[in-house]
């Protein structure tokens, strides 16, 4: 099932960056949990999608818990109302997504433009984050010898963390 904006409330974030994700314009959305959520648009061909404003400062996401996530969007076709004389696409599409914690609050505006054909939608994807596991190894030798200059049960400890950690990398 895909993610929900409304998902993100009660979650606390870790990291939160405005970055590019295959070319494209993104918001990066990092939890405590490890799970990694991305505001972005996947293009197809003949369209754009950007981030044209983001209101407040994205740190005061970092640390407590979100206690709103919304989004909404307008049809931009008033843009043609407003400025016939210049250029304005065929279609295009206002997504706001508001976000708060107890320390601020954070609105990011995408804008997204077509003939009409295309999707000017901003879609939430969400992956758990890839543990940095180089490979076995690189891990220190758990033989015999070894256990010697470790104290008591720690070794069999680690054993079981690192087996752990391979098991949830192989995920």
């Amino acid at each position: 099932m895909d993610p929900n904006i409304s998902d993100l409330l009660g979650k606390t974030m870790v990291r939160v960056e405005q970055t590019e994700v295959d070319g494209e314009d993104a918001l990066v959305m990092e939890t405590d949990g490890g799970m990694v959520y991305t505001l972005a648009h996947r293009r197809d061909c003949c369209e754009s999608v950007t981030i044209e404003d983001i209101a407040g400062d994205l740190s005061d996401l970092v640390g407590s818990p979100l206690t709103m996530a919304e989004e909404s969007s307008q049809d931009g076709k008033e843009a043609k109302l407003a400025f016939p004389n210049e250029y304005t696409p065929d279609s295009s599409t206002w997504t706001f997504y508001k976000f708060a914690t107890v320390k601020g609050y954070v609105d990011v505006r995408f804008f997204g433009e077509s003939n009409g054909y295309y999707s000017e939608g901003v879609y939430l994807s969400a992956e758990r984050k890839k543990e940095q596991v180089s490979s076995l190894a690189s891990w220190p030798s758990l033989t015999p010898s070894h256990r010697s200059s470790l104290p008591p049960r720690s070794v069999s400890y680690r054993a079981l963390a690192r087996l752990l950690a391979l098991m949830l990398h192989r995920w």
